[in-house]
């Protein structure tokens, strides 16, 4: 827990490290730096007071404390607890002659302990002191950020001339509290209510960057607190003082051995999104926007400051594939919930991790990874996936979690859709720019998104993206197996030439992908009727096992042109086109072939198993499960509830902001060219 007391305005806040809360309370006549006045209403103690050395200590000698040599004085106090109680206090003091580590000594010695007794309760404490320094704190040990949400605050970059070492030199410590004085009194605010501050530089400027939070919510303690002012009203004295000339920081350097101090001004003064990225004044430039890959995956940690809510996810997404997976924890129950979507069938399965069960639904047309195509739904493009395909204006470059990103920013009033009447809504993109090259298993040519805010009335939706990667699915990880019982699976087993092992064991999950695609491709069925693919190497040959799955158990959303064949047919046809020689399954990659085709071989030796074993020590662990909240409650969801979404429970436009936005997208051609999988659609009949 932390704790930090402003006696300004009377109030305390209190925060909890662990949990992320925090709460504002006014401060007690009982806490330990409070003096009461009267009842409900408290002063700060001196230091004096605050040590307990406000009475009459009696000089006790040396002795050795914490294995240090000492000075212990005592005094009998009546105020303990009650004020009536005896307590009885021995301060102990570093002898004079003994210096601390870091080399600094002190008039009247270090305090080394306080041992606090009380007889009538039979009460014995012992408070030992370590690092014990009289300088000022760092302003950073004051910082009550966490206790207010994004809206309540608004965010400020001073840009000066120079270099940091050159004008600041030994003094950026003194410079940030002369920045703590001065804005804080030019605002009319608490100093506490100015956050973050921190500073950077670069060979020629240097930055200033902090936050200032609105008013606190409730009334302090104090005798006459501050008159505290609302955020938006500070904010407009900040930017009236800078058009004034009044910014005028003092800054201490040592020049040929003697303190000199001067006076300078920012050149220049931006404010900062709610999601902490520099928006900067070159609003309105044209601007690219970045090309969304076909075949993609990442993961996203979404924040509702509204709702003090954290949700993260993981998504797949497979142009090429038609094919959409999606992770997150149900927000009532905290199960892992993963969706996979297939929209060769339009059927969407959703498995839960906890029960084991698995439940096929339509996909809706408005989906976070669909779009209505007259009665029937149909997977968004890549752009649409992303939402890209709306009108964006380019706000220029900025910094998001350290990194240089461009920004575009659109407004909509058509999202969430099918809301009467229409929500007004401001979307900004983040994507890394062109100097920055992210790496997570393989370098990407295109641009990365980093993040993406949306803000509604009454709500904001701020999207980090991580681990953002230009490739198709795992395709262990869309396996719909749990859904389909015994008699709608058969287990197969088929041989590979054994010199194409080593190349395989390079990169297996290359190879699973496809050899999936492949059989997918040659048996014309939906790839996610492929399931639990992996090899077997021995001297001779390479075998491959593999479940076939029946045919989607119920009518899907999308239009289906022809008929999808039955489990039986299927089989069938595929011990028919191995025995003729005639399927051929793509390896891996082929680097020598100016078009990217894949090496292909040919099947032979296929039977079906009886009883499928699963040995094969190839075969990748699934992906981590995301994290949920488990503070989430069912009473912020309901307040907030518009509709469903792919989650399966109520979700609000909180989840449709946290959530649908990340989903909304499609992936990666195959490069499989047997037959088009994308678009085959299959039938139920």
């Amino acid at each position: 827990m932390k704790e930090v007391h402003d006696f300004g305005t009377g109030l305390r806040y209190v925060m909890d490290r662990v949990y992320g809360n925090c709460t504002i309370k006014p401060i007690m006549g009982t806490e330990i730096d409070a003096l009461p006045l009267t009842p409900g209403v408290v002063g700060m103690k001196n230091v004096t007071q605050l040590f307990h050395l406000d009475d009459t200590y009696v000089y006790v000698g040396r002795q050795r404390t914490r294995d240090t040599l000492s000075e212990t004085w005592q005094s009998l106090r009546a105020d303990f607890a009650d004020g009536k109680t005896l307590g009885i206090y021995d301060w102990s003091f570093m002898a004079p002659e003994v210096q601390q580590a870091t080399g600094a000594t002190y008039d009247g010695g270090v305090p080394v302990r306080l041992a606090l007794s009380v007889p009538d309760v039979g009460l014995s404490i012992h408070y030992n002191i370590y690092n014990f320094n009289n300088e000022t704190p760092a302003i950073d040990e004051f910082d009550v950020g966490p206790c207010f949400g994004a809206t309540q605050k608004r965010r400020f970059r001073l840009t000066f001339n120079g270099s940091m070492d050159t004008v600041l030199g030994l003094g950026e410590e003194i410079f940030k509290y002369e920045a703590f004085a001065l804005l804080s009194a030019l605002m009319y605010i608490s100093p506490l209510r100015l956050t973050e501050m921190r500073t950077l530089a670069d060979a020629a400027k240097f930055y200033l960057y902090f936050t200032v939070t609105d008013k606190p919510p409730i009334q302090g303690s104090v005798p006459n607190p501050d008159k505290e002012i609302p955020l938006n009203v500070s904010v407009l004295l900040l930017f009236k003082e800078a058009q004034m000339g009044n910014l005028n920081f003092t800054t201490v350097t040592i020049v040929n051995g003697d303190i000199a101090v001067k006076v300078i001004q920012p050149i220049d003064i931006r404010e900062i999104d709610a999601s902490g990225t520099f928006l900067p004044i070159n609003i309105g430039q044209n601007g690219t926007l970045p090309t969304v890959p076909k075949a993609l995956q990442f993961k996203m940690e979404t924040i509702i400051p509204e709702l003090t809510l954290i949700t993260n996810s993981l998504e797949w997404y497979d142009y090429g594939m038609n094919m959409f997976r999606h992770d997150y924890g149900d927000p009532i129950l905290g199960h892992q919930i993963s969706e996979i979507h297939d929209f060769g069938t339009g059927v969407r399965y959703v498995l839960n991790s906890y029960f084991g069960n698995c439940t096929p639904t339509p996909i809706g047309s408005y989906d976070v990874d669909s779009r209505p195509e007259g009665q029937y739904a149909t997977i968004r493009d890549p752009a649409q996936f992303f939402d890209m395909t709306i009108p964006y204006t380019y706000l220029g470059a900025g910094l998001l979690r350290g990194v240089d990103v461009d920004i575009w920013q659109a407004q909509r009033n058509d999202w969430p859709p099918n809301i009467n009447p229409p929500i007004k809504s401001t979307w900004t993109w983040y994507w890394t720019t062109g100097t920055w090259l992210s790496i997570g298993g393989e370098a990407y040519e295109y641009q990365v998104p980093m993040g993406l805010t949306i803000e509604s009335p009454g709500l904001t939706s701020i999207n980090y993206i991580y681990d953002f990667r230009q490739q198709g699915f795992d395709i262990i990880s869309i396996s719909i197996e749990s859904c389909f019982a015994a008699n709608m699976k058969k287990h197969f087993q088929f041989s590979l030439p054994s010199n194409i092992g080593d190349k395989i064991e390079q990169n297996p999950n290359s190879f699973y992908y496809l050899a999936t695609l492949s059989l997918a491709a040659y048996l014309d069925i939906s790839p996610v009727r492929i399931s639990s693919l992996e090899y077997i190497r021995n001297n001779t040959d390479v075998f491959v096992l593999f479940t076939m799955l029946d045919k989607a158990p119920i009518k899907g959303s999308v239009q289906m042109n022809k008929t999808e064949l039955s489990l039986d047919d299927a089989s069938k046809l595929f011990l028919a086109e191995v025995d003729a020689g005639k399927l051929m399954i793509a390896v891996f990659p082929n680097d020598d072939d100016p078009k990217g085709q894949p090496v292909l071989v040919a099947a032979f030796n296929a039977s079906e198993l009886a009883v499928r074993e699963t040995t094969c020590r190839y075969k990748p662990p699934p992906p981590p499960a995301p994290i949920i909240n488990e503070g989430f409650s069912t009473a912020m969801l309901a307040g907030v509830s518009v509709g469903t979404l792919a989650f399966g429970a109520i979700l609000a436009v909180v989840i449709m902001l946290v959530v649908q936005k990340m989903r909304n997208r499609r992936g990666g051609d195959s490069s499989v060219s047997f037959k088009t999988l994308s678009n085959s659609g299959y039938s139920d009949e």
